[in-house]
């Protein structure tokens, strides 16, 4: 026989085995629910598109899975959105990408997060 020898069959694991990560245990966590939270008061006003996103964001199907905790760095990416409007750059782009695929913002991390299309 050549190459290496087959693997024991106990240790296979089929391609349709179901491969799930450990629940997470959320107890006391409080989910944001219904509730909206409000971009918080500044000196400058918030851009016109960030505002429509902050709106696009709480009707999505992902806001009822965000968590109180989630909201703080919410806002950051709020932030980044703003100054994205104002002027956008190569590197905005990449943290916001990197911040999207965290929430769940985008189809492919909905889809590894469970979230759906």
């Amino acid at each position: 026989m050549r190459g290496r020898p087959p693997k024991d069959p106990a240790l296979r694991r089929g391609h349709g085995a179901a491969r799930t990560a450990p629940a997470l245990e959320l107890s006391g966590a409080t989910l944001v629910g219904d509730r909206r939270p409000e971009l918080p008061r500044r000196a400058r006003a918030w851009h016109p598109q960030t505002l429509a996103w902050w709106d696009d964001l709480w009707s999505s199907p992902m806001a009822q899975r965000f968590l109180e905790v989630d909201v703080h760095a919410l806002y950051i990416v709020a932030e980044l959105m703003d100054l994205f409007w104002i002027g956008p750059s190569p590197r905005l782009s990449a943290e916001l990408r990197r911040w999207y695929v965290q929430f769940g913002l985008e189809v492919f991390s909905r889809r590894r997060l469970g979230g759906g299309a």
